[in-house]
């Protein structure tokens, strides 16, 4: 996985943290050969069968994952909001959901259930009303689609579950054991996988084929634990591997957290170079039917790495007011920037009597994989701008070659010339800055920080369903009136920024919004 993907990966979960929270768990994720073996084993709606899921070589590995503290605060987001009862009642709404409404809004008289209402709701208040986890799996063999796991269930968890299984249960699939590692499959205590904790391999796993108006979800439960998820090996994973206990910040209703070793090695390089422990949170609230970013929150396994310090302005003013993510890094690197000099503080070594860089990457997510819009602009000290040239053209020397040029006396490399020009009229004044939105945006990303992050929600998903319109024709045309109603329901979303200020072994969480 190289930077690009893992960059793509993070700040899209950021971006659609509050669709996910609703929506995910109902993700069209890609199929697996155990589905498919379901489906031709010809299993009628009706069908009891059970059949055998191949177990994959490698576990999953907790990639990335949403901690929701309160359930009941975050599902009266979705009753209350304003701003989703309007996309829900127009065609974004209905094509965001699709045929799923049939599934969402079937209810419990009609199945002949022992509950009244609707699915989606009884889903919400009883089988997810306890804390829970939507968790996504990296490695090898993941299907793609999250998982939705209720830790330690109560009694109204396990209840709803065995009554959803009585009313809407048709068959289902079996796994022999857990997936394990090539350590977890040498001679000795084959019970328990590499942290001590009992696997399930001593019984079969079952997973539930839960099916309403066509549509299937799958579930399973073991002793401490429900999971739910679109597909059935995202449920293998969820019951077999998760990530470490959560401890609840103060003022946080859920959490966005990232696991360092789980996007592969350049993610885990990017850790160490700024110093992290083993996962970045990203905290919100939930106020007045709103989610309110937190800040960003982590341990510091080697402090020293990151400095605090409010990022230039000239070098926020040359970042165009319509870029959709934004990161900002005070980096305290050695005051001789060399590859050398760089491998040396991958091993191990502290910067010393080091310097301050402060860098901004920039992201414009497109729906093409082709025409990925990242750019970097590197702000250096005086003293080190001209060494830091050389170094940075000899450190992005590497097949895929960025175009390189100087913004607002910044190194500023970028995927594209185009974004390169968007940048330079920023920082003379011809288009409008990040710098010209809101009085608390611009005030939050001049704010003093080690880390930031900020997403322009409603430019992002808005450019995002453009570009999904223009791909799926084979000629340019005008978007029709729903689609164009549908971007500028997208551009009413706020910007979210997130901070992380280094203090001795942690990061220390602030938050701003438009």
């Amino acid at each position: 996985m190289n930077k690009r993907t893992i960059l793509v990966s993070a700040v899209t979960a950021a971006v659609v943290l509050a669709a996910a929270i609703a929506f995910k768990l109902l993700h069209k994720g890609g199929g697996n050969a155990s589905q498919e073996a379901y489906a031709s084993a010809g299993a009628p709606g009706g069908s009891t069968q059970v059949v055998k899921l191949d177990v994959p070589d490698s576990p999953g590995v907790p990639a990335a994952w949403v901690e929701v503290y309160e359930p009941a605060k975050v599902w009266s987001v979705l009753r209350e909001n304003a701003w989703i009862k309007q996309a829900l009642a127009e065609p974004l709404g209905e094509g965001f959901l699709g045929s799923w409404t049939a599934f969402l809004g079937s209810r419990g008289e009609d199945l002949k259930a022992s509950f009244k209402g609707e699915v989606a709701t009884f889903a919400a208040e009883k089988l997810l009303g306890d804390p829970f986890r939507l968790v996504w799996y990296g490695g090898q063999t993941v299907s793609g689609a999250p998982a939705a796991v209720v830790p330690n269930p109560g009694h109204a968890s396990r209840a709803a579950f065995a009554a959803l299984t009585e009313a809407v249960g048709r068959g289902g699939l079996q796994a022999e054991r857990c997936p394990v590692t090539p350590d977890e499959g040498k001679a000795g205590d084959d019970k328990k996988d590499s942290k001590g904790k009992e696997r399930q391999d001593g019984k079969p796993i079952v997973i539930q084929r839960w099916l309403v108006a066509e549509h299937a979800v799958y579930a399973g439960s073991s002793d401490d634990r429900i999971v739910i998820s679109r597909q059935p090996l995202a449920v293998l994973h969820g019951l077999c591997a998760l990530p470490p206990p959560a401890t609840r910040p103060q003022g946080t209703d859920l959490e966005l957290v990232f696991s360092k070793d789980g996007f592969g090695v350049d993610a885990a390089a990017l850790g160490e170079l700024v110093g992290l422990g083993p996962a970045l949170r990203l905290g919100f609230s939930v106020e007045q039917a709103a989610l309110v970013p937190r800040g960003i929150a982590g341990e510091l396994a080697k402090p020293g790495r990151l400095a605090t310090a409010a990022p230039p302005e000239k070098l926020l003013s040359s970042i165009p007011e319509q870029t959709g993510v934004i990161m900002t890094l005070a980096l305290q690197l050695p005051a001789d920037l060399s590859r050398e000099s760089l491998e040396g503080v991958f091993k191990g070594a502290a910067p010393g009597a080091g310097a301050t860089r402060q860098v901004a990457l920039i992201w414009n997510p497109r729906a093409g994989e082709n025409t990925m819009e990242l750019a970097l602009l590197w702000a250096s000290p005086a003293a080190q701008a001209r060494s830091d040239k050389q170094a940075l053209e000899g450190i992005f020397s590497g097949p895929h070659q960025l175009q390189r040029r100087e913004v607002c006396g910044y190194q500023a490399l970028g995927s594209t010339t185009g974004l390169l020009d968007r940048m330079a009229r920023a920082c003379a004044g011809k288009e409008p800055s990040v710098l010209n939105g809101a009085p608390s945006v611009k005030a939050g990303l001049l704010a003093p920080a080690s880390v930031g992050l900020g997403v322009n929600v409603g430019k992002v998903l808005s450019g995002l369903a453009t570009d999904a319109f223009r791909a799926e024709r084979t000629e340019a045309r005008t978007p029709p009136p729903e689609i164009e109603s549908a971007r500028r329901l997208l551009e009413a979303l706020p910007f979210m920024g997130l901070r992380g200020v280094a203090q001795e072994k942690a990061l220390v969480p602030g938050g701003f919004r438009s």
